[in-house]
């Protein structure tokens, strides 16, 4: 959240770590765990979005969306599709942008930003990890997509999973991507970020946006499966200060997850090995229910997928 070599081998490591076949669509903390601790590696740096190690984090995200089986959304101003939509800034990692479409018309997305800060410039430990900050949101994103793309029915509308940049450096990434819209502002439906959803405790979670009645009707019905405490709008500040800002001053229908500042927040001890796994978990669960919930899927009911357990194979 904003203010309030061996590493291709460890990239290769991470990437091959699932089997080639089909994946699993659970979603499950030793997967956010796992993605948790490349992004918040020594070896990235902090993932500054004018780093070199956060290009080579927004290739670890797009390479997922690829191995998943999402789409790119064409960037209509470049006749072509990449996962990767540049800001206008060269100096600056791109958004990482892929799709899963649906049966009808509408869109729902789903984001957090991957970029965090760069290193002090001297100490013995140098690197502002930003595990919690926001490896844990991306880690969420990428296992909601996994999840969606291995399931056999689609939802109506088209799911959109963003990893924005640069939320550090004043949300250029999600403001750009408002201001040159790829897809319709018009036709989203719902929009849920997430940001630092893996500390605190095990069972707490903030939400800002809860006046959005259709998305917090769809995440009060996804959570009587997943049991989190969700505390409503008790943090209005927060509106301002991450990727949901700039949709919710289109006046579009946006939920914010994330957990309270801690000891560790924008310190170089937000390390991975401080998450709480269990905690990104079930709120990525619970995003994975409510999104599929305003996508309105009629084949099943919301709340019964997860009991449904994993498709085998």
């Amino acid at each position: 959240m904003e203010p309030r070599s061996p590493l291709a081998v460890l990239f290769l490591a991470v990437s091959l770590s699932a089997d080639e076949g089909a994946l699993d669509p659970s979603i499950r903390p030793q997967d956010i765990q796992s993605h948790v601790n490349f992004l918040a590696s020594d070896e990235l740096k902090g993932r500054s979005a004018k780093s070199k190690e956060a290009r080579t984090a927004a290739h670890y995200i797009a390479d997922h969306f690829k191995r998943f089986g999402l789409e790119p959304l064409p960037r209509p101003e470049s006749g072509g599709e990449s996962y990767f939509h540049p800001l206008k800034s060269s100096e600056i990692a791109p958004n990482v942008v892929a799709t899963l479409a649906g049966s009808g018309e509408g869109y729902v997305l789903v984001t957090a930003h991957y970029d965090h800060l760069p290193p002090k410039a001297s100490g013995t430990d140098r690197i502002y990890n930003g595990a919690d900050d926001n490896a844990s949101g991306t880690a969420g994103l990428l296992e909601i997509a996994h999840a969606f793309a291995a399931r056999e029915k689609r939802p109506s509308a088209t799911i959109v999973f963003i990893a924005f940049t640069a939320e550090e450096m004043g949300l250029r990434g999600s403001r750009y991507f408002v201001a040159n819209p790829p897809l319709p502002l018009e036709e989203i439906r719902g929009v849920v970020n997430l940001d630092m959803i893996s500390r605190g405790k095990q069972n707490l979670i903030y939400c800002e946006g809860g006046e959005y009645e259709i998305m917090r009707n769809a995440a009060d019905k996804a959570n009587r499966r997943v049991g989190l405490n969700i505390r409503y709008d008790e943090h209005p500040e927060w509106r301002a200060q991450s990727d949901h800002s700039p949709f919710m001053k289109k006046g579009i229908p946006t939920l914010y997850f994330g957990v309270e500042n801690h000891p560790d927040y924008h310190r170089v001890s937000d390390h991975a090995d401080r998450i709480l796994a269990d905690l990104a978990t079930r709120v990525s669960e619970l995003t994975f229910l409510l999104v599929l919930d305003v996508a309105k899927e009629t084949s099943a009911k919301p709340e019964e997928i997860l009991e449904e357990g994993p498709e085998e194979g």
